[in-house]
Order: C-alpha cells, then sequence, then structure tokens
C-alpha cells in the first residue's frame, strides 16, 4: 500500500495593519511589511499553521464605537467612550481575525475584542519643541546681570561727579576757582553785549590779538571740567590710559582706587565671559508634565482613548494635561507645527524618534525624558477566540528566547537617541558674532556724534556774529575772554 504524505497547507486569516514604528513599518527595499509585530505574526502562522494575509484597512469606511456602561454598542450614549482605532473596528466587525499595529492594552477594546498577553513594553511620552539660551549677539552683556549692569554705569556717573567735587573743592582750597565750575547751576548774570559792539573792526582787532599772560591763566586739571570727568572714568574702565597724572594729589589719590575697582570688574568680567564661550549654550527644554502645563504648548494624540487615559488618571497633574489635550491625525507639518510651539505630541518613545529623525526641516525637537507610563503592547484578535491560548503561550515563548528583544533591536537601529550637547570648548562664529555687534554699536555711536558735532558747529558756531571762516581764532579767543556769551 501506498503512504501518499499529507501536505499541509496553511489557512489564509486576514490580519488588519496599521503603520506605526517600531511595530509595523512598509521596507522599500523588500517591498513587504516588516517590525516587531509582523515577525510575531509570522512566528505565529508558522506555530499554529496559518498564514497571515496583512492588509490596510480602508480609512473611508473606519466605524466609530460608542460603548455604555454596559458594554454593548449603541450609538452616542451620554456617558458613552469614543473609541478612534480603526484596528479595534475591524476586528470587531469580524473584517479581520488579528490587528497589529501598537495596540495598547486599553480596557474598553476588551468590550469589543480580545486581547493578546503583552508581547512588549513601551515608553509613552511627549514629543516637545526645544530652545536654546545662544543669544549670540547679546553674548558681550551676558556675563553681568541686569542689576550688575546698572551698577556699573551707575558708578561711572557717581564717580565722575566725585572726581568732579573733589577738583571742585580743591580749587575752593588754593583760592582758583574757575567760572566753569557748575556753569549750569549758576544764574546767568551777565550783561547782554550790544551786536554793534560784534561788528567794530577795533574790538575784532583786539580779540584776534589777545594773548593771556602767564598770570592771567587759570590753572586747569584733567577733571576741572564735567564733561572730562565722565569720559576719563569712561576710558580708564576700559583700559585706556590717562593723558597724564592730575595734579592735584587728593584726585592723583582716587584715581589710584579707582584703577583698583576697573581692574577687578574688568576681571570679573573676563572671567564670566570666558566660562560662557567655553561652555555650550544651555537647552531650554520640556522634561516633565510640569513643565508642559507651565510653557502652556497643547498637548495631542492620536487617538481618543489616550487623552480618556489623562482624563481618567488620578493624578491631579495629568488630568489637566488630560483635559487640554487634542486628538489629532497624522500630518505632513505636525513636526513643524511642534517645532514651532503649537503642539505636543503624545506616543511611544520609537515612534518620536522616528518623528524626529524626518523631520527635514532641522527643528529642534525634544523627547520628554519623564515617561508618563510604560504601556503593555498587544495584538487583537476576534470576540472569544478560540486561538487566545495558543497565541499567549507563543509569545511567551517569543519573549523567554529573546526573540522580540532581537527584532525590536532591529527595528530601532536607525533611530538613534537623542545626542547629548558637545562640553568641548568650542568656539564658532555664532558665539563670535557679538564682538561684530559690540563693533557696531559703537560705529554706530561715533557716528552720532560726529553728526552732533557737526550739527553744533553748523548752527551755533558758525552762527555767533564773531565767528569768521578765514579767521576762526577771532570766535575762540572771544569765548576765552567772555565764556557766558
Amino acid at each position: 500500500m501506498d503512504i501518499w504524505p499529507r501536505c499541509m497547507v496553511r489557512t489564509p486569516l486576514p490580519v488588519a495593519i496599521s503603520e506605526h514604528v517600531p511595530m509595523v513599518l512598509w521596507a522599500n527595499a523588500t517591498q513587504r511589511f516588516q517590525g516587531v509585530e509582523v515577525e510575531i505574526m509570522n512566528a505565529l502562522g508558522k506555530a499554529l499553521n496559518f498564514k497571515p494575509v496583512y492588509y490596510k484597512p480602508n480609512q473611508t469606511e473606519n466605524m466609530d464605537w460608542e460603548l455604555d456602561g454596559s458594554g454593548n454598542p449603541d450609538g452616542y450614549g451620554q456617558n458613552g467612550t469614543h473609541i478612534d482605532s480603526m484596528l479595534v473596528d475591524e476586528v470587531a466587525a469580524h473584517s479581520a481575525s488579528f490587528a497589529i499595529g501598537d495596540l495598547h492594552l486599553f480596557q474598553v477594546y476588551l468590550k469589543l475584542v480580545e486581547l493578546s498577553a503583552p508581547h512588549n513594553f513601551e515608553c509613552l511620552t511627549f514629543l516637545t519643541p526645544e530652545s536654546s539660551t545662544d543669544n549670540s549677539w547679546q553674548t558681550f552683556i551676558l556675563p553681568f546681570s541686569a542689576g550688575m549692569w546698572a551698577g556699573v554705569l551707575l558708578s561711572l556717573f557717581v564717580v565722575g561727579t566725585v572726581f568732579y567735587a573733589i577738583s571742585f573743592l580743591n580749587a575752593i582750597i588754593n583760592g582758583n576757582v574757575s567760572s566753569e565750575f557748575f556753569r549750569c547751576l549758576r544764574p546767568n548774570r551777565s550783561v547782554p553785549m550790544d551786536p554793534k559792539i560784534y561788528r567794530r573792526i577795533s574790538f575784532r582787532i583786539a580779540i584776534s590779538r589777545y594773548r593771556p599772560s602767564k598770570g592771567d591763566r587759570m590753572p586747569r586739571d584733567l577733571f576741572d571740567g564735567y564733561a572730562n570727568c565722565i569720559l576719563l572714568t569712561y576710558s580708564m574702565l576700559l583700559y585706556v590710559a590717562l593723558p597724564r597724572m592730575p595734579r592735584n594729589w587728593p584726585l592723583r589719590v582716587l584715581t589710584g582706587w579707582y584703577w583698583i575697582y576697573c581692574i577687578l570688574l574688568v576681571a570679573t568680567y573676563r572671567a564670566s565671559f570666558t566660562a560662557i564661550l567655553a561652555n555650550p549654550a544651555a537647552r531650554v527644554t520640556i522634561d516633565t508634565l510640569e513643565d508642559l502645563l507651565r510653557s502652556h504648548i497643547p498637548p495631542s494624540a492620536g487617538a481618543n482613548e489616550n487623552r480618556q487615559f489623562f482624563l481618567d488618571a488620578n493624578d491631579e497633574v495629568a488630568r489637566k494635561v488630560g483635559e487640554k489635550m487634542q486628538v489629532v491625525g497624522y500630518s505632513d507639518d505636525l513636526t513643524s507645527r511642534i517645532a514651532k510651539g503649537q503642539c505636543a505630541y503624545y506616543d511611544n518613545e520609537f515612534y518620536l524618534r522616528y518623528l524626529r529623525v524626518a523631520d527635514e526641516s532641522g527643528s529642534a525637537l525634544h523627547i520628554m525624558r519623564e515617561c508618563v507610563l510604560h504601556m503593555p503592547v498587544v495584538l487583537a484578535m476576534e470576540k472569544n477566540s478560540a486561538l487566545k491560548p495558543r497565541v499567549d503561550a507563543s509569545i511567551q515563548h517569543l519573549a523567554e528566547g529573546g526573540l522580540i528583544a532581537k527584532w525590536l533591536k532591529d527595528a530601532i537601529e536607525h533611530l538613534p537617541a537623542e545626542a547629548l550637547a558637545q562640553q568641548e570648548a568650542l568656539m564658532n562664529i555664532q558665539k563670535f558674532w557679538s564682538s561684530f555687534v559690540a563693533l557696531l554699536i559703537g560705529y554706530v555711536i561715533s557716528l552720532l556724534t560726529l553728526l552732533a558735532e557737526r550739527w553744533h558747529f553748523k548752527h551755533i558756531v558758525m552762527k555767533h556774529p564773531m565767528y569768521d571762516v578765514y579767521n576762526p581764532s577771532l570766535y575762540y579767543n572771544f569765548k576765552r575772554i567772555y565764556p557766558q556769551h
């Protein structure tokens, strides 16, 4: 008697599939689906003698389920729970025997389908925008706080005024007080000159021939003028040497102590400035739910089940996040919206890595370091499926053999974790840009000063009756004799 080998024909079973990294993704190189759950389904097909036939559900035929407290589908009840997953819809409608695509173990699913034993646990968190404290053009003002800068500017005027006051007191003691001191505070007692005097030839000749004798010359020191006091204290702060030392010893002593103050101030500034240049700019990130609430960035998720999980949480912060959470679908501009601070997206860590890598705009995206929760990942089967015990046992064997961990490692090898900021002292053009800004500010102030001097010369000096373009010394001699006119 001939013995014919029995041909083992595997029964095809429809498997609803939804692309979601790292469980299911389409590989263009092999023109087929791959991922952790695809490998699990292929292994289950060999163990249970069936052939998985993968298909993507039609989104236009997606059903919305609303479950009341008894667990029966009844439209839109008042206390119902809305289900967004089209994978659960496919299995509940008996269109598919299995459903894979990063389904999480939500209790509401158990009212419609059977869920397998967890084959993995995912870290669910938020993808948030990231900003930096790298204010490159402000680098030269960062070594001091706002209060410190205000104190430095105030010290310029205070020390300049002290120099001026000591110079005035020293002139009183020596008996050579000039009328230049505190001119703006003195009442104008000068008698207006007759305009006819300016036109007299004899008067102009006398003024042009005026040469002050040594006895008439009032000895002037560096700090006899208030404008000079401010400019010289400013120059000493910038390590610019004085034209000469003051003649009076009180001013010399004060100058020495002010030099010590300038040395300490500049040394402090240089140390802080060097530390800023030698360290990378701090990153401003959102790493906790409290930070997310304080940032006022609206949280979002891809399914209503995730939002409902936050609303049902015992933690008050999580409930506040759930109240602000929006349910949004995937779109091409999702990462750009996150980078602009328009939303923060909630999903598993590996899918968030995929979004960050796929972003071609170079936006700064940050994955929250705090895991909101570690959620079990399951497969969906038809309600009361006879395959559930065998499926659970096979998943346990695959996990114990290390195959699921190996498949997960293969699926995420091209999804690098977030790189740490560099710690070396690297100087780049962004940090050096502040020097050009400081130089530009100096150019602008110098130009404005030049324009102000030009305006003063054209509208005040040239309009004076004693000004003569062919004899400029006439005007300046007149001002030496009659400074109040």
